[in-house]
């Protein structure tokens, strides 16, 4: 896959709905775009930016609030029977050595990213590649 078409992702899990190392690698699942009281989740135009190949960077919010694994979309914005209006990915791998948010508050690249900057109040948030690999490198 060419490279330059790759978009690149930070999608917030919550554990109170979805543990992430509760599932293996390899494991697929999906990401609705509306939360269960039906109101869009927050950066909702996200989701229909979404292409399967798109390398996603997986973090457990509160009280875990840790980057645990990486995943790769493997099917865009569609409709499933179960969920609704969503996408899908597969976790890939779990991370080596889990990332923290005051960790990433602070790097001299993601300070500035988009979720530091609303505080992380949203599930799916643009990655440049630069903060992409920033992440990968840190995790690794």
């Amino acid at each position: 896959m060419n490279t330059e078409t790759i978009n690149y992702w930070w999608m917030n899990t919550n554990p109170e709905d979805w543990r992430v190392l509760d599932h293996p690698v390899g494991y697929h699942d999906t990401e609705p775009t509306h939360r269960p009281d039906g109101k869009r989740r927050a950066v909702f135009s996200n989701f229909n930016k979404v292409r399967p190949g798109d390398l996603m960077i997986g973090y457990e919010t509160s009280p875990t609030r840790k980057v645990l694994a990486l995943y790769t979309a493997t099917k865009g914005l569609h409709n499933d029977p179960k969920e609704g209006e969503c996408i899908r990915f597969r976790i890939e791998r779990f991370v080596k050595k889990p990332l923290g948010w005051d960790d990433i508050k602070v790097h001299p690249v993601l300070r500035n990213s988009l979720m530091v900057r609303v505080n992380n109040r949203g599930s799916l948030f643009s990655l440049t590649s630069e903060e992409y690999h920033s992440i990968i490198g840190l995790v690794s």
